[in-house]
């Protein structure tokens, strides 16, 4: 058996800590997962019952049932981890509301968690429960929140993050408000099943980086329908599509009392997208009606701004539908509408108003009467008081009639107004660009306005406006206050003097390294370039109405490297007269710079041979400085400046210690002599401990 004496243990145990701690961190997690104080919970919850703080974190290791009649209250800050594919299904109420401070937290228990790591929070009880979830985060569940009754159900000021399936899930006929959420990085932000989805509202959240924002799905053997939703004043972006709607029917489909207004919705692949296709036999009838679209800002969208498609084996309608006051901009298609039958009692289907429908990449408002009836049924629109200007085509009506467009402005766009497979729009009383109307290759020769095709009898085009208010594009100017700059060089890049006829909202500065700033409202940004190279920067505006500048601005900045200096010297301290040896190594911080110019320089005198010299293939010169001649002494700087096409000068610095001539140099014999000293008290006090323990060991032994 090993014997340890006390200190040797202390020793050991001291080496085992220093083990632990500085082990994996795998095994430390491990420990300390074991370790932690949790509240295991599984099974049916029938009475009132509060999480507290104080037993947080819970442990979910079953699926957790809150009766009907029953009320959970979560406590801010409790922690929530469901250590598997369990959910927790409220059959009765859940009041879980945290604070700024002390977020209510519904997350995985693995140490590496994934979306789908556990199931949902389902809420599926009778009207008269109610379902409050606040200041929580809600992260790697297969859906992070299911509702699927008509009790009153509130998520609020919330992060629904990483889910697999859904953030949230409806089923059927709700009573929700979503609101003040941040909604990202799940397969549908927000969704739905059923044969009917209805009663849900989206206020105010943020909804980025889902494959869908919102994606609501009904399909059914009867009707199939989504009615009575509400989306305002939300951000979506970097979806696939923000808002989708898709009704797919047996008989009919419908999507009705939609209103979609005041939202941002920008970088999606499409913007907001309503699709119904489906239905088998003569009476199989789709719509899409009372619907608001209006005051919504839908731009940068890859695809479609606005896309409602309304269509199936038999007949297609859209009806009572206004598409008003909104900024569509810079998207592939502005505002798509297809539908093959027109309602007989409306005189219009689709009033498009007030909106500001520019700078689209093909087609500003394309309308599609389906070429399953005949050219006489498809969709009517009335398009009035709309500013369209700077798409491919401004407006493009397509095997329907009896449309008409009046008092729009009409101009920069490639083509104003394009008809075809016949479609006929009465486009009277419209500003084309120009006093002197649209040119029409026949019909007005002379217009300098946007062409048109067409002829009197499927694009009528007189009268005609003479004035309108213009919106011209922004101008962009880029200026920067250094062209030639080194590595890591903070340089501002200025936009100040772009200009607009009205003002410009925002900035986009590429920076030429594949970087970027995004689209920012400074004019004025930094940027540093991290390696050699020459740079060409390039500046993008938007106006107020969200007009791109038609010009790129660029500007072109040269980054060099800078030498690096590293001076050598020996010996440190001569005497008048003497010689020491200069060595110098130039480099641009990684590698060694040959035929770089290096000049030395004496701030007291003294004679460099040489004094100017090209480094070698590895990066080096010698010289010889001879001291200048001292009464006393003195410390001479010794300064090389290196310097080379391409690159920023570089500078070293050493100092010599020059003594009159035979001065004692090196060693101060008084130091020397104390040393020694020293070294002899040192010596005899070891000889006589030595002495005194080799008399005490025999005195023992005797």
């Amino acid at each position: 058996m090993l014997h340890l004496s006390d200190a040797e243990k202390t020793a050991l145990l001291s080496i085992v800590a220093v083990l632990i701690v500085t082990s994996p961190m795998d095994s430390v997690l491990n420990v300390a997962s074991y370790a932690e104080n949790l509240t295991f919970v599984q099974g049916i919850i029938s009475q009132d019952t509060t999480w507290t703080l104080s037993g947080s974190p819970y442990a979910i290791t079953g699926n957790v049932t809150i009766s009907n009649g029953t009320t959970l209250t979560i406590e801010p800050g409790v922690e929530i981890k469901f250590d598997g594919n369990f959910s927790m299904l409220i059959n009765g109420s859940l009041y879980a509301v945290g604070t700024n401070d002390k977020w209510i937290t519904f997350t995985s228990n693995n140490l590496t968690p994934r979306a789908g790591d556990w199931n949902t929070i389902k809420f599926a009880t009778a009207e008269n429960e109610s379902f409050i979830l606040g200041n929580c985060i809600v992260e790697y569940a297969e859906n992070g929140v299911t509702i699927q009754n008509s009790g009153k159900a509130i998520i609020k000021n919330s992060s629904i993050i990483n889910n697999y399936s859904s953030g949230i899930h409806v089923i059927g006929e709700s009573n929700v408000i979503i609101k003040g959420n941040t909604i990202k990085l799940n397969n549908n932000g927000i969704s739905s099943t059923g044969k009917v989805s209805s009663g849900i509202k989206v206020l105010n959240n943020i909804i980025d980086s889902n494959y869908n924002g919102i994606h609501l799905y009904a399909s059914s053997v009867g009707i199939s329908q989504i009615k009575n939703i509400t989306i305002s004043d939300n951000t979506f972006s970097s979806n696939e599509n923000g808002i989708k709607f898709h009704v797919y029917p047996i008989t009919w489909g419908k999507i009705n009392n939609v209103t979609i207004s005041r939202n941002t919705i920008n970088s999606n692949k499409n913007g907001i997208y309503f699709y119904i296709w489906g239905g088998f036999g003569y009476f199989a009838i789709n719509l899409i009606y009372d619907t608001l679209i209006s005051e919504n800002t839908v731009y940068s969208n890859e695809k479609y701004g606005i896309y409602l498609n309304c269509s199936g084996p038999w007949l297609g309608t859209i009806y009572r539908v206004s598409i008003s006051d909104n900024k569509i901009m810079s998207n592939g298609i502005g505002v798509h509408l297809f539908a093959n039958t027109h309602r007989p009692d409306i005189e219009f289907d689709v009033v498009i108003s007030n909106n500001t429908v520019s700078a689209n990449v093909d087609k500003g408002i394309y309308v599609f009467g389906g070429a399953l009836r005949e050219p006489e049924e498809g969709i009517r629109t009335n398009m009035t008081h709309n500013s369209i200007s700077y798409n491919a085509y401004g407006a493009f009506y397509e095997d329907d009639t009896d449309n008409i467009a009046h008092f729009n402005d009409i101009y920069n766009n490639t083509y104003g107004v394009y008809v075809s497979n016949g479609a006929t729009v009465n486009a009277t009383h419209n500003y084309w660009g120009d006093p002197t109307g649209p040119y029409h290759e026949v019909l007005n020769t002379n217009g300098k306005g946007n062409p048109v095709n067409g002829d009197e009898s499927d694009l009528v085009l007189k009268p005609f406006l003479t004035s309108a208010t213009v919106n011209k594009l922004p101008i962009a100017v880029l200026e920067v206050n250094e062209t030639v700059a080194t590595t890591n060089q903070t340089i501002t890049f200025d936009a100040s003097k772009s200009s607009d006829d009205s003002r410009i909202n925002s900035y986009f500065f590429d920076f030429g390294d594949d970087t970027n700033s995004g689209w920012i409202t400074q004019p004025v940004t930094v940027h540093a370039y991290t390696s050699p190279g020459i740079y060409t920067a390039s500046l993008k505006v938007l106006d107020d109405l969200g007009l791109e500048s038609n010009n790129t601005a660029f500007v072109t900045v040269k980054v060099q490297p800078t030498l690096v200096v590293f001076i050598d010297v020996d010996p440190e301290a001569v005497q008048s007269g003497e010689n020491s040896t200069i060595t110098i190594r130039v480099t641009d911080k990684l590698n060694s710079v040959s035929n770089a110019n290096v000049t030395l320089f004496s701030d007291k005198g003294g004679v460099f041979s040489p004094k100017t010299e090209k480094t070698n293939s590895t990066g080096y010169i010698v010289s010889m400085f001879t001291a200048p001649t001292v009464t006393e002494n003195t410390v001479v700087t010794i300064s090389a400046i290196a310097t080379k096409t391409e690159y920023q000068n570089g500078q070293g610095q050493i100092e010599v210690n020059v003594l009159p001539k035979d001065a004692t140099i090196g060693i101060n014999f008084t130091w020397v002599l104390a040393a020694i000293v020293v070294a002899i008290i040192l010596i005899v006090l070891i000889f006589k401990v030595r002495m005194r323990k080799t008399v005490t060991q025999r005195e023992h032994n005797n």
